[in-house]
């Protein structure tokens, strides 16, 4: 096989990748949710499903193109790294007061985000040689070829799965949700759900679509709330209102009621 196929092959293979890690990380909330208006940052879902093909493509490509095996292992990790956190930046700077300590994390996180990335790239090398060797022979194994292609497929799409929402983070966007409707159908500030009695004006600014964005960082919200039980993992829910009202959501086990306020 000659360098120019090698990495034709190579951006095949990060392309099916990234489209299947693509189409099922962006819409899997969605799909299992289809009833929360669950918020997404730009470019939308399509969108960042295709930055997440263009980005598997570039990462396929810099697997194939060094002729020895692990410095294109290495510059894949990289390109797999990269798209990664570029995704993750855009949606943390959608929520308030969180891009300079999320940018802090990055900075320390990113050569373990590629030593995390290596088993990935390094599965796709292996496959390219896999296939560079049975297209070398005459009588090819074309199950042997389909199987190891699936295998890339198989991969990404568990790796999609991995930004389904926890069961609990779930639960706090069907409550909160359950609780905006609550409070759209009341009369009057009177008659409000308990919970978003101290959330100043909502009957008067509350109109329209909403969206919500979960974070099991609870504490970018300015709301006070009671500490919760020992090693209890904490939610809190963003709502944006077409119109420019916000409010918060915090839940605190074992606590069920959720504590909001505006942001």
């Amino acid at each position: 096989m000659s360098d120019k196929a090698r990495c034709l092959l190579g951006m095949i293979f990060g392309i099916s990748m990234g489209m299947a890690y693509g189409l099922i990380s962006q819409y899997i909330n969605v799909l299992t949710m289809p009833d929360i208006p669950i918020y997404q940052p730009a470019p939308g879902r399509l969108g960042s499903t295709v930055l997440l093909v263009i980005f598997g493509g570039l990462m396929g490509l810099a697997v194939a193109w060094p002729m020895d095996a692990i410095p294109g292992v290495i510059l894949g990790a990289f390109f797999a790294t990269l798209a990664q956190i570029i995704l993750s930046v855009k949606m943390q700077a959608s929520i308030p007061g969180n891009v300079v300590g999320f940018t802090y994390i990055v900075i320390l996180t990113f050569l373990p985000r590629v030593v995390i990335a290596l088993p990935i790239t390094g599965l796709i090398r292996w496959i390219l040689d896999l296939w560079e060797r049975e297209i070398a022979q005459v009588t090819f194994s074309v199950r042997k070829l389909g199987l190891s292609y699936l295998a890339l497929i198989f991969v990404s799409s568990l790796a999609g799965l991995l930004s389904l929402y926890p069961s609990q983070g779930r639960l706090a966007l069907l409550k909160t949700n359950q609780l905006i409707q609550s409070g759209l159908q009341s009369a009057s500030s009177d008659q409000l759900p308990q919970a978003l009695e101290p959330v100043d004006g909502f009957s008067q600014s509350a109109h329209g679509a909403y969206t919500l964005q979960l974070t099991n960082n609870p504490d970018e919200l300015p709301i006070q709330r009671p500490f919760a039980s020992y090693q209890a993992e904490e939610y809190a829910v963003f709502v944006r209102f077409e119109n420019g009202y916000r409010l918060g959501c915090v839940f605190v086990p074992p606590h069920p009621e959720p504590y909001c306020g505006i942001y």
